[in-house]
């Protein structure tokens, strides 16, 4: 018995037909359609979010000679919860780490240098979010300062640093600042 190898030449073809091109196309518009839409609403929203304060965004960087950087004098108007947005620095000396560090404004003397037995309550707010700030380092501070009554004037006032970790409820550092209240 004899085996024949027959060998027959099958010509390969690409046949496509309409309906398979037109998908194709209509999947590579889909494709940059959708990436054109997600490149746009991610550019949309880098403007939105908020973006985090660093320590290179401050006109004067804290130090361990100046560990507080408020600004020489601090404007606020004397409307009832009216809001100055203020970007502060702190350097933390101490040789431990603070946590929970806050900013506040503590007490103030009137224009004529008597200490105002002002009510808690009518002192400016500083509004910030709280940070831990490890020894010898620097952190910046996104800060809202309120006018929770305070009448128009100038004022020398105390401008406190805190911690969760205070002993005695004294503030971690403790600077004098000009505060302005304008109308």
């Amino acid at each position: 018995m004899r085996f024949s190898l027959l060998r027959t030449t099958k010509r390969g073809s690409l046949e496509l037909s309409t309906n398979a091109i037109v998908v194709i196309v209509l999947a590579f518009v889909m494709l940059g359609l959708g990436l054109s839409i997600i490149r746009t609403l991610g550019n949309n929203t880098s403007d939105a979010i908020p973006k985090a304060l660093g320590l290179a965004d401050l006109e004067q960087k804290p130090t361990a000679d100046m560990p507080l950087t408020v600004g020489n004098t601090v404007k606020i108007s004397a409307n009832t919860g009216a809001t100055t947005a203020m970007n502060i620095g702190y350097y933390n000396a101490d040789s431990s780490s603070h946590t929970g560090v806050y900013l506040g404004i503590s007490q103030c003397l009137d224009p004529s240098g008597v200490l105002q037995n002002i009510d808690a309550t009518k002192l400016p707010k500083v509004t910030t979010l709280p940070q831990d700030v490890a020894a010898s380092t620097a952190v910046a501070f996104n800060a809202i300062i309120s006018n929770k009554g305070l009448p128009q004037g100038t004022y020398l006032c105390s401008f406190d640093v805190g911690s969760q970790d205070e002993v005695g409820g004294k503030p971690v550092y403790r600077e004098q600042i000009t505060l302005q209240v304008t109308s």
